[in-house]
Protein backbone atom coordinates (compact mmCIF):
# COMPACT_ATOMS: atom_id res chain seq x y z
CA UNK A 1 0.00 0.00 0.00
CA UNK A 2 0.99 3.50 -0.69
CA UNK A 3 -0.35 6.62 -0.72
CA UNK A 4 0.34 9.44 -3.22
CA UNK A 5 1.59 12.57 -2.63
CA UNK A 6 3.15 15.74 -4.31
CA UNK A 7 7.16 15.00 -4.70
CA UNK A 8 9.18 18.52 -3.99
CA UNK A 9 13.16 18.94 -4.60
CA UNK A 10 14.18 20.74 -1.46
CA UNK A 11 15.42 24.21 -2.38
CA UNK A 12 18.67 24.34 -0.23
CA UNK A 13 20.70 21.55 0.97
CA UNK A 14 19.25 22.14 4.28
CA UNK A 15 15.46 22.25 3.36
CA UNK A 16 14.49 18.62 3.73
CA UNK A 17 12.75 19.84 6.33
CA UNK A 18 10.53 22.07 4.83
CA UNK A 19 10.19 19.54 1.37
CA UNK A 20 9.16 16.95 3.58
CA UNK A 21 6.90 19.08 5.36
CA UNK A 22 5.75 20.60 2.35
CA UNK A 23 4.76 17.60 1.15
CA UNK A 24 2.43 16.04 4.22
CA UNK A 25 1.06 19.73 4.50
CA UNK A 26 -0.41 19.61 0.64
CA UNK A 27 -1.55 15.82 1.42
CA UNK A 28 -3.21 17.04 4.38
CA UNK A 29 -4.23 20.01 3.51
CA UNK A 30 -4.41 20.23 0.12
CA UNK A 31 -2.66 24.12 0.54
CA UNK A 32 0.33 24.38 -0.99
CA UNK A 33 3.28 26.90 0.57
CA UNK A 34 6.53 27.30 -0.50
CA UNK A 35 9.49 25.80 1.24
CA UNK A 36 10.37 29.60 2.46
CA UNK A 37 7.78 30.47 3.75
CA UNK A 38 7.59 26.95 5.81
CA UNK A 39 11.36 27.49 7.08
CA UNK A 40 10.44 30.73 8.41
CA UNK A 41 7.71 30.09 10.34
CA UNK A 42 9.87 28.08 12.47
CA UNK A 43 13.04 29.98 12.23
CA UNK A 44 14.88 27.72 10.39
CA UNK A 45 18.45 28.83 9.58
CA UNK A 46 20.56 25.41 9.10
CA UNK A 47 18.20 22.27 9.12
CA UNK A 48 15.25 20.91 10.71
CA UNK A 49 15.25 19.78 14.20
CA UNK A 50 12.24 17.13 15.86
CA UNK A 51 10.61 19.84 17.53
CA UNK A 52 10.71 21.87 14.86
CA UNK A 53 9.35 19.61 12.80
CA UNK A 54 6.35 19.24 15.12
CA UNK A 55 6.27 23.26 15.32
CA UNK A 56 5.60 23.49 11.64
CA UNK A 57 3.37 20.62 11.19
CA UNK A 58 1.19 21.91 14.23
CA UNK A 59 0.97 25.60 12.86
CA UNK A 60 -0.43 24.47 9.60
CA UNK A 61 -2.76 22.93 11.63
CA UNK A 62 -1.79 19.03 10.75
CA UNK A 63 -2.43 17.05 13.25
CA UNK A 64 0.64 14.86 14.57
CA UNK A 65 2.41 12.57 16.63
CA UNK A 66 5.94 11.41 17.38
CA UNK A 67 6.89 8.21 17.17
CA UNK A 68 10.32 6.52 19.07
CA UNK A 69 10.76 3.20 17.54
CA UNK A 70 12.80 1.54 19.95
CA UNK A 71 12.62 -1.90 19.57
CA UNK A 72 13.64 -2.45 15.98
CA UNK A 73 12.48 -2.99 12.61
CA UNK A 74 9.31 -4.96 13.68
CA UNK A 75 8.12 -2.36 15.52
CA UNK A 76 9.36 0.40 12.51
CA UNK A 77 7.46 -1.82 10.23
CA UNK A 78 4.33 -1.69 12.60
CA UNK A 79 3.56 1.52 13.10
CA UNK A 80 4.27 2.64 9.26
CA UNK A 81 1.45 0.18 8.62
CA UNK A 82 -0.81 1.20 10.76
CA UNK A 83 0.05 5.33 10.17
CA UNK A 84 -0.11 4.75 6.47
CA UNK A 85 -3.30 2.17 6.17
CA UNK A 86 -4.90 5.46 8.18
CA UNK A 87 -3.86 7.48 4.96
CA UNK A 88 -1.48 9.35 6.96
CA UNK A 89 2.09 9.94 5.79
CA UNK A 90 4.81 10.59 8.56
CA UNK A 91 8.29 12.47 8.16
CA UNK A 92 10.66 10.25 9.22
CA UNK A 93 14.17 11.67 10.66
CA UNK A 94 17.18 8.95 9.16
CA UNK A 95 20.59 9.33 9.01
CA UNK A 96 21.06 9.68 4.88
CA UNK A 97 24.72 8.39 4.53
CA UNK A 98 23.11 5.25 5.86
CA UNK A 99 20.86 4.92 3.29
CA UNK A 100 22.16 2.86 0.07
CA UNK A 101 23.19 4.59 -2.46
CA UNK A 102 24.26 8.01 -0.80
CA UNK A 103 27.35 10.07 -0.12
CA UNK A 104 29.13 9.61 2.79
CA UNK A 105 28.59 13.38 3.57
CA UNK A 106 24.54 13.55 4.11
CA UNK A 107 24.08 13.66 8.06
CA UNK A 108 20.67 13.95 9.14
CA UNK A 109 17.64 13.75 6.57
CA UNK A 110 13.98 13.98 6.56
CA UNK A 111 11.91 12.06 3.86
CA UNK A 112 8.44 11.18 4.06
CA UNK A 113 7.37 7.69 4.64
CA UNK A 114 4.42 6.93 2.24
CA UNK A 115 4.18 3.00 2.15
CA UNK A 116 5.14 -0.42 2.47
CA UNK A 117 5.31 -3.55 0.20
CA UNK A 118 4.16 -7.17 1.40
CA UNK A 119 6.70 -9.38 0.12
CA UNK A 120 4.81 -11.99 -1.23
CA UNK A 121 7.08 -15.59 -0.39
CA UNK A 122 6.80 -14.94 3.38
CA UNK A 123 3.78 -12.80 3.94
CA UNK A 124 5.60 -10.14 5.55
CA UNK A 125 5.78 -6.48 4.78
CA UNK A 126 9.31 -5.98 4.57
CA UNK A 127 9.76 -3.35 1.68
CA UNK A 128 9.55 0.83 2.65
CA UNK A 129 8.22 3.35 0.55
CA UNK A 130 9.59 6.95 0.98
CA UNK A 131 9.16 10.64 -0.85
CA UNK A 132 12.67 12.04 -0.53
CA UNK A 133 13.18 15.79 -1.12
CA UNK A 134 17.37 15.25 -1.67
CA UNK A 135 18.67 17.04 -5.14
CA UNK A 136 21.22 14.59 -5.11
CA UNK A 137 19.62 11.51 -4.08
CA UNK A 138 20.95 8.18 -6.32
CA UNK A 139 18.40 8.81 -8.82
CA UNK A 140 17.52 11.88 -8.22
CA UNK A 141 14.59 12.97 -5.61
CA UNK A 142 11.64 11.12 -5.99
CA UNK A 143 9.99 7.95 -4.54
CA UNK A 144 12.44 5.28 -3.15
CA UNK A 145 12.16 1.74 -2.23
CA UNK A 146 14.49 0.47 0.24
CA UNK A 147 14.14 -2.87 2.64
CA UNK A 148 12.70 -2.55 5.82
CA UNK A 149 16.26 -3.90 7.42
CA UNK A 150 18.18 -0.86 5.74
CA UNK A 151 15.64 1.75 6.30
CA UNK A 152 16.09 1.10 9.81
CA UNK A 153 19.84 1.09 10.10
CA UNK A 154 19.20 4.72 8.74
CA UNK A 155 16.28 5.12 10.80
CA UNK A 156 17.91 4.21 14.18
CA UNK A 157 20.92 6.29 13.75
CA UNK A 158 18.73 9.42 13.04
CA UNK A 159 17.32 9.56 16.32
CA UNK A 160 14.41 6.70 15.29
CA UNK A 161 11.70 9.53 15.42
CA UNK A 162 8.68 9.45 12.77
CA UNK A 163 7.13 12.56 13.25
CA UNK A 164 3.39 11.82 11.62
CA UNK A 165 -0.55 12.77 11.77
CA UNK A 166 -2.22 12.49 15.05
CA UNK A 167 -4.21 9.08 14.43
CA UNK A 168 -7.50 9.33 16.19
Amino acid sequence: MHLILDNWVDMWLYYCGPASAQMIIKFETGEYYSQSYIASKINMSNGTSHQEMKDVLSFFNVNYSVIWATSGTERMMADMIYAIGRNNPNAIHVKGYALPGYSPTVGGHWVVGSGYDLVENNNSYDKVRVNDPYYNAPNGSGMYIYSASDFYKAFNLGGRVTVGRLVQ
